[in-house]
């Protein structure tokens, strides 16, 4: 506030008038004199001066001077000019009329006034020394212009914007004032000075001595708003607030209403309550919409609802001011508010398109990178994987230089990889870390590009990545997450022991990047074999937090397992099967515990568990594992009819289980052991049609079960099927064996033949060489068996055919006419024991010696075949052919004594019906 001299002025004016009165009578008394117009123009001088017309005051006191220079109003007149001329916005004509005042009227009572309206006019004029002074001169002269005086200087130094200076005068000022009104004014222009100068402690006390000492100056409304606003700016919030109160209880200056409301909007902003500050922001708005501060609080309402955390409060008020101030510098700022407000509702929708506007109006703005990204966030949540790729892909490419062009990057990198471009998602990752050095967000991507090169089994490059990491950034807090790559590639790599070392080195200030490091350190050691150890670990890292937890609890008991402590993984999957909600596994905790029980030799608690699992996790695909194990644990303990028909309940419910062939082949093998052989061959059957490792071992049990039920053809069949399918099995020399001895039977015998020369080697190979050397003989080839039975005995010499070969050999020679080798063949098998073979080798001697005409030496070997060999199926031909020999030997007697004893011992046989 300026302090104005007028009403001192005006003072002396009224005693100007006095004086005129007094001339203006002897004026009248007179003759005709120009006093009287000199006076009535000083008079119309007076009327404009009071009606603030400056000018035409000023013009009519110069009429007065010019009419009567050195008259009794000439003093009043050039005063008063001075003073209009000032208030006309002069200062420079006004300073000469006083200057001229003081030079004429010296010793005039107006003269001090004069000289203390020089310095006024000198401080309008800025000639600011000049006036101080002249203010000095008129303070160190005395009397009572000297408050004028100090206040004037005051003025000076506010101007001069020396507010320290200012804010002492005022005081000064005021002091002198003393109890004049005057004092007020310069207490509250004091206050202002401090506030100027910030120091607004002073301000507040300032302030405060005004409305103490003058309180109901009319300025003291203002004094509170402003000892309320220096209160602000102390961040004396509170009490800044209390005095608001009671301004608004007084009533707020019509003047101050818009600044004391934006003040009160403020003040509630700093006691954080934000709703109140909103409200009264928006009364500014809605109150002074014209005033110079609407703007202003319009955009602290916006701010004041974010903070309140009423964001659609804030979208509205954003939306008005964009609205209401579209050329305002905030719009720009605002408008990017509107979409962040959106974006932080989660209205993704309608956030995207006002972002992009934004930067698309702005691109030069410094948010313009901001809303570009936040669009692309938008899009991203929207699951719009290509359009956020595409403004990702603006940010980098628009404003590489914008922080958040890393960021950008990498999430240029993760919508390519969302979108499965791999190699472009490959480049917006080495992008980031391109962009952003040694940052937070760089050292992001290269951990991505580790990710996806262990995704992609690039495992060489995971390394290299990881090795790098580590030599650039040791105090990373993302080098949990290196190493926990580093040691996955390893482990892909079969570095087992380095692996271990690198999931050591994970640590623990990662939660969730130790738990996964726990887990797969407990998996190098389970493929090292190191099963016990694995246990421990994995049941380590059952008792953390992690996702983990459920799997390791698992794999902690299948080590345990593994390791063959089966009590314990019993007990282990006990404790998977505890947990609540289930795991996915569950079912195969309750099925191993059943085996592990089994495998304790606990059967009647594992025939409980594996019934238990097979009627309440029907479902469950372990179900049939158990039910299989079931019917083992039975066979096991001899209960044979119950296991074959836990096996047949497994094929009939599971006929295309993996174990189903192996349930059928034991059906068939139990059929087999209680001769249900048709029931064998059908079991054997399926069995061998399916593709498993004893598929061969099921063909050659079918042969074999087919030849007992008499088959012959479809025997040979399958064993020459078993042959051709599984050339290398161990079955296949057995499978020809049985083939030939089949197809010899049945009389084909080149096929017998061909079947018995397959079986060139192994344990069956003698029996095959004499089978082949039988068929020769059967098809009258004697030569070839010959051939064929001597390989026999030089190959095997001492063989179990021996005897067989032997006498097989004596037959063809007797027959081929070379009975004396044949009788040295004879003789030797028949010396060999008292077996069939021996009986018919005896046989064959009687027979060569027969042929040679050796009567005695054939009826002698005739009789030993009846006395030595208790075989009766010979007995009746060798007494017979004794008989013959007798008669050829010309005992006819001997010849009767044998024929009687036939008739009388196999009264039925052939040879004693045709005698």
């Amino acid at each position: 506030m300026n302090l104005s001299h007028e009403n001192q002025g005006r003072t002396f004016l009224s005693a100007a008038m006095i004086l005129l009165a007094a001339v203006l009578p002897a004026a009248e008394a007179g003759s005709t004199n120009p006093v009287s117009g000199v006076a009535a123009l000083f008079t119309r001088g007076e009327t404009l001066y009071q009606a603030a017309d400056w000018t035409g005051a000023a013009e009519a006191y110069a009429a007065v001077l010019a009419g009567s220079p050195d008259g009794a109003l000439a003093a009043q007149a050039l005063y008063s000019r001075g003073w209009a001329l000032l208030q006309a916005g002069h200062p420079e004509k006004a300073l000469a009329d006083f200057q001229a005042f003081r030079e004429k009227y010296p010793s005039h009572a107006l003269a001090a006034e004069c000289q203390l309206k020089m310095a006024d006019c000198l401080r309008q004029l800025r000639r600011f020394d000049e006036a101080l002074r002249v203010y000095e001169l008129v303070r160190t002269t005395g009397g009572r212009l000297v408050p004028d005086a100090l206040a004037g200087k005051a003025l000076v130094f506010q101007e001069q914007h020396e507010y320290a200076g200012a804010q002492a005068a005022f005081c000064e000022a005021a002091q002198a004032y003393g109890a004049d009104a005057h004092a007020a004014a310069c207490l509250f222009n004091a206050g202002n000075a401090a506030m100027e100068a910030q120091q607004f402690s002073s301000a507040v006390e300032l302030f405060g001595r005004m409305q103490q000492a003058w309180p109901t100056n009319q300025m003291i409304r203002s004094a509170i708003y402003w000892q309320a606003m220096a209160l602000f700016r102390q961040e004396k919030a509170d009490e800044a607030a209390v005095k608001l109160e009671l301004l608004r209880q007084m009533g707020v200056p019509r003047e101050l209403a818009a600044e004391a409301g934006m003040l009160l909007a403020q003040v509630q902003d700093a006691r954080h309550h934000y709703a109140e500050a909103a409200t009264a922001y928006a009364a500014v708005v809605t109150n002074y919409p014209e005033h110079a501060l609407a703007e202003s609080a319009a955009a602290g309402s916006v701010v004041a609802f974010e903070k309140s955390g009423n964001l659609a409060a804030a979208e509205v008020a954003a939306t008005a001011f964009v609205q209401r101030y579209p050329a305002s510098t905030r719009r720009p700022a605002i408008h990017f508010l509107l979409g962040e407000y959106r974006y932080r509702q989660g209205h993704f929708a309608e956030a995207a398109p006002e972002l992009e506007r934004f930067a698309g109006n702005n691109p030069k703005h410094e948010l313009a990178a901001a809303a570009l990204q936040k669009a692309a966030w938008c899009c991203w949540n929207l699951r719009q994987v290509a359009r956020a790729r595409e403004l990702f892909g603006r940010v980098v490419a628009e404003y590489a230089g914008s922080p958040l062009a890393v960021e950008a990057a990498l999430m240029k990198g993760r919508t390519a990889e969302e979108a499965g471009d791999a190699a472009a998602a490959m480049d917006g990752y080495t992008e980031a870390v391109r962009l952003g050095h040694d940052d937070e967000t760089a050292q992001r991507a290269a951990v991505e590009l580790m990710r996806m090169n262990h995704a992609a089994k690039r495992y060489e490059a995971v390394l290299a990545g990881a090795d790098t990491f580590l030599a650039s950034h040791a105090t990373s807090a993302l080098l949990p997450r290196v190493w926990l790559y580093r040691a996955e590639a390893l482990l892909e790599l079969g570095h087992l022991a380095q692996a271990l070392q690198a999931y050591r080195q994970v640590g623990s200030s990662d939660p969730v990047a130790a738990a996964a490091a726990g887990y797969g350190a407990a998996w190098v050691l389970r493929r090292q074999g190191r099963h016990s150890e694995a246990a421990d670990a994995f049941a380590q890292v059952a008792d953390g937090a992690s996702t983990y937890a459920s799997d390791a609890r698992f794999w902690s008991a299948r080590s345990y397992e593994d390791a063959g402590l089966f009590d314990v993984a019993s007990k282990s999957y006990g404790a998977c099967l505890r947990q609540v909600p289930s795991d996915t596994h569950a079912d195969e905790a309750a099925y191993r515990q059943a085996y592990c029980l089994w495998q304790t030799h606990k059967p009647d608690d594992a025939e409980r568990l594996y019934s238990s699992m097979i009627h309440e996790r029907a479902a469950s695909p372990f179900t049939a594992n158990a039910l299989y194990d079931l019917a083992w644990v039975m066979l096991e303990q001899g209960k044979k009819t119950e296991a074959r028909r836990r096996f047949e309940e497994f094929t009939w419910q599971f006929p295309k289980h993996l174990l189903a062939p192996d349930a059928h082949y034991r059906i068939g093998d139990l059929a087999f052991e209680n001769e249900e052989f048709a029931v064998a061959a059908t079991q054997y059957e399926a069995a061998s049609a399916a593709q498993v490792s004893f598929q061969d071992k099921a063909i050659y049990k079918l042969g074999w079960v087919r030849e007992k039920m008499g088959q012959n053809d479809a025997a040979v069949q399958t064993f020459l099927r078993l042959a051709r399918q599984f050339p290398h099995s161990e079955f296949v020399p057995e499978a020809y064996e049985h083939a030939g001895v089949l197809l010899q039977k049945m009389g084909r015998f080149d096929d017998a033949r061909a079947a018995f020369a397959a079986v060139a080697e192994g344990p069956f190979s003698e029996k095959a060489a004499c089978g082949v050397a039988d068929c020769w003989r059967a098809s009258g080839k004697h030569k070839e068996a010959v051939e064929a039975y001597a390989l026999v005995l030089s190959k095997w010499p001492q063989g179990e055919c021996r005897a067989q070969a032997l006498l097989g050999r004596a037959g063809e020679l007797r027959a081929s006419g070379a009975f004396s080798d044949a009788i040295a063949d004879y003789t030797t098998v028949a010396h060999d024991g008292e077996t069939m073979t021996s009986a018919q080798a005896m046989m064959g001697l009687a027979y060569c010696w027969f042929a040679l005409q050796k009567w005695e030496d054939a009826a002698r070997c005739f009789l030993k075949v009846d006395v030595l060999y208790g075989f009766d199926e010979l007995k009746p031909e060798a007494l017979a052919m004794a008989a013959r020999c007798w008669v050829q030997a010309g005992d006819p007697e001997k010849a009767a004594m044998y024929r009687e004893d036939l008739k009388k011992r196999f009264p039925k046989s052939r040879e004693a019906l045709e005698l």
